[in-house]
């Protein structure tokens, strides 16, 4: 590269939670940089936009922290990397010492897949782009890091519950991969992913994980359902649909996301191609009663239905100007399905969209008059293209009822429920329509995208933590004298009947048992004291120092106890740890009973 890089990184690495941010996991990078490099901030964003639009995207809509220059710039870009659907937080510390300048750079994790590349790709980029080197080359920087070649609608969708719970002060973290968090601590500590949790019936997701076994088991309580036959072949499906009376839909008995599925089937060539088209994603499908009526998403929660939506057809409105593919791209090109924080996605076509183009006597080249709407999809998923409008307080009684009835037979806590009908505010009893399928692992997304919806991830934040109480986390701050305190904290603790999770010295303990121990100082052992479900409080012993490198380890506590008071870093440890809601409390004299007593009393309710 021509001339010096934008930023030299010196030297970097992961912080854990609790740490300068607060309470979320985050990266940090010493920088020097070179005041010969001015940043154009526009040419940036238009260079990123080759690598990945998505970066490009997420750059723009991230607050500059700072002064304008080359380091506030690498703070961006490492942010736009990670992105999440939400801005992440950035800190900067510039200092200058007898060695020369340098920067320190916190951003707050996002969802990169290798968040270890984060800083490095931010760099290279950065110094690229000042560079103008062709930007095709670095795409694979971008890829390496993971984040930007998942879907936009993925990233956002996956990380609304955690940073919703992590908002209301509940750690929530990475557990199986990029759907899964654990969530709360000691005993009141539980895994979920995505929208499963403890209350989700392992026989209830497995029944509705298959559309067959869920209609008959509805049905055999008096639910509205369609009539349902599994069938083979294209013979057994043409011979069904002629059973149940067409209009008919053939779909797969066991996926989801709308894949494969077709409805509105008035005759049996359709019914053939259909089942072709199903058998190609799945060996279980069923002919089905078309329900007369519009596809809502009814959420029940808790045995409350929390939210509903219609769900709009994919689908687009002629103006007798512009041919049907014309209308398409102009849809498409629309940033509200296209952006890096978009929730609405691209419509997609195949060959689905044949049949009912066909249908409507139309091509791709056919321009439709004005007014006309021009269905793209039978099938009303947003991974589709279908659009959502909020109708929760329009549903009737009854259906509501049907809704909760159905997740409580299922043994489902949250459910998500696809009701038919031709007007929601009606009963199915009066117009017909009914149940088609139950979720149990509901996406939020189709309320969250509805104007005038309710927040569905405050509602499942609201829900997980319900039950989750949260232990008496004590860290004890110093050196070999922590190791002491914070033994005889732990004891005293357990003499009052809690089981204790203590970190001191070479001790990993949580209940009685040894734990596999990365070492003092590592953060990682706060980390699995508060995670572990037999713990009822944390007592840790950690170096002020460590806590200032590399975070406290989780994202809150009740007390910080000084028992070393002149041990290095301790004004910013002690900082850290009151902006992680820890009492900061002088432990240089003998350990106070009455402080002992008062952290006990914040045990769990059993």
């Amino acid at each position: 590269m021509n001339g010096a890089a934008p930023v030299r990184i010196l030297a970097d690495g992961r912080l854990a939670a609790g740490n300068r941010l607060g309470g979320i996991a985050g990266l940090w990078a010493r920088v020097a940089w070179s005041d010969a490099t001015a940043i154009d901030e526009g040419a940036l964003g238009r260079w990123l936009a080759e690598v990945d639009p998505n970066v490009a995207s997420e750059l723009a809509l991230t607050p500059a922290p700072g002064p304008a220059d080359a380091v506030a710039a690498f703070a961006r870009v490492a942010a736009a990397l990670m992105a999440s659907g939400r801005s992440l937080a950035i800190v900067i510390d510039r200092e200058t010492t007898p060695a020369g300048r340098s920067a320190l750079v916190i951003v707050e994790e996002g969802r990169a897949v290798a968040p270890e590349r984060v800083m490095a790709a931010a760099a290279d980029l950065l110094a690229a782009a000042v560079a103008g080197l062709p930007a095709a080359g670095f795409r694979d920087r971008v890829a390496d890091c993971g984040a930007p070649p998942i879907k936009a609608f993925l990233r956002y969708a996956y990380t609304l519950i955690p940073a919703r719970l992590a908002a209301r002060g509940a750690a929530a973290r990475p557990a199986l991969g990029q759907r899964g968090s654990l969530v709360g601590e000691g005993v009141g500590a539980r895994l979920f992913l995505f929208t499963m949790g403890r209350g989700t019936g392992a026989l209830g997701a497995a029944i509705a994980a298959r559309k067959d076994a869920c209609a008959a088991l509805l049905s055999r309580f008096g639910l509205p359902v369609p009539r349902q036959l599994p069938v083979a072949d294209a013979d057994a499906a043409e011979a069904a649909a002629g059973a149940i009376g067409y209009p008919v839909v053939v779909k797969p008995a066991d996926r989801s996301g709308g894949a494969g599925v077709a409805a509105g089937l008035a005759h049996a060539a359709e019914v053939r191609q259909a089942f072709a088209r199903a058998a190609a994603v799945s060996r279980r499908i069923v002919v089905e009663e078309m329900l007369r009526g519009e596809d809502h998403r009814l959420t029940v929660i808790g045995g409350r239905m929390v939210a509903a939506a219609l769900r709009v057809p994919p689908e687009v409105v002629g103006d007798g100007r512009r041919s049907v593919r014309a209308l398409i791209d102009a849809v498409n090109a629309d940033p509200q399905r296209g952006g890096s924080r978009s929730m609405l996605l691209p419509l997609v076509c195949d060959g689905e969209t044949d049949r009912l183009l066909a249908a409507a006597g139309l091509t791709f080249a056919s321009v439709p008059p004005a007014g006309m709407r021009v269905r793209l999809h039978s099938a009303a998923n947003l991974t589709m293209g279908a659009r959502p409008v909020d109708v929760t307080a329009s549903v009737h009684p009854d259906n509501r009822a049907a809704a909760v009835h159905a997740a409580a037979i299922m043994g489902l806590d949250l459910a998500g429920i696809d009701f038919i009908s031709p007007d929601i505010g009606r009963s199915w009893r009066e117009i017909g329509g009914g149940i088609c399928e139950v979720n149990r692992e509901p996406g939020l997304l189709v309320h969250q995208v509805a104007e005038g919806g309710p927040d569905m991830a405050e509602a499942c934040a609201r829900h997980i933590l319900a039950p989750a109480p949260l232990v008496p986390i004590v860290a004890v701050l110093g050196g070999g004298d922590a190791d002491a305190a914070a033994q005889a904290i732990a004891a005293a603790m357990a003499e009052s009947g809690l089981a204790v999770g203590l970190a001191a010295g070479r001790h990993l303990v949580a209940a009685g048992l040894r734990l596999s121990d990365p070492g003092p100082g590592d953060p990682l052992r706060v980390t699995r004291l508060v995670a572990h479900p037999a713990v009822e409080a944390v007592v840790a012993a950690v170096p002020p120092a460590a806590v200032v490198a590399r975070g406290f380890g989780h994202g809150r506590a009740d007390v910080a106890l000084v028992a070393e008071p002149g041990a290095p870093d301790l004004a910013a440890a002690t900082r850290i740890m009151a902006a992680i809601g820890a009492e900061v409390v002088d432990g240089s004299s003998p350990l106070d009973a009455d402080l002992v007593r008062r952290i006990a009393a914040r045990r769990p309710p059993s």
